[in-house]
């Protein structure tokens, strides 16, 4: 429950385009919006002064499977910058971020009806066996508990 709010709070905080509540009001201009970036690490153009907002956004574009390696060059970053700045204004790491959404993304698609094997691919999990482990660490739960089995009255009409 408790990394399910830390979830919900950070989205909130990134789709009402504020990080945590430390974005330096000076970096905004008059619209609101992002000030004129600068040059970041190794003198790379920098993304726009919201990082984190835009780093959330490419986590969940990619349903959780982009590295947090690809991520931090993405942003001119080193991998342990971009660690404790998520950390620290969303409250979990990256791959942990990344792991909760993949775990999202696998529930709603079980959910849906789409099989556990197809499901474990789609998300990018290694194996069923993978899949299984995350569900139990994430969500207490197996995949099997969340796809939906037909009723018994419903085995009894097919003929089953």
């Amino acid at each position: 429950m408790r990394l399910q709010r830390a979830i919900r709070r950070a989205g909130d905080q990134v789709r009402d385009g504020d990080a945590g509540g430390r974005a330096d009001p000076r970096l905004r201009n008059a619209d609101g919006g992002a000030g004129a970036a600068g040059l970041g690490v190794r003198g790379r153009a920098r993304r726009p002064l919201h990082q984190l907002p835009w780093a959330w956004a490419r986590l969940l574009e990619s349903g959780g499977g982009l590295s947090v390696s690809s991520l931090a060059e993405s942003l001119g970053w080193s991998h342990r910058h971009l660690v404790a700045r998520f950390h620290d204004q969303i409250g979990l790491t990256p791959k942990t971020a990344a792991r909760v959404i993949r775990f999202g993304r696998a529930a709603r698609l079980l959910q849906a009806g789409a099989s556990i094997a197809r499901v474990a691919a789609e998300c990018g999990f290694y194996d069923q066996a993978h899949m299984n482990r995350e569900f139990r660490v994430l969500g207490d739960v197996t995949p099997g508990q969340i796809y939906p089995r037909p009723e018994p009255s419903e085995w009894a009409h097919s003929g089953i």
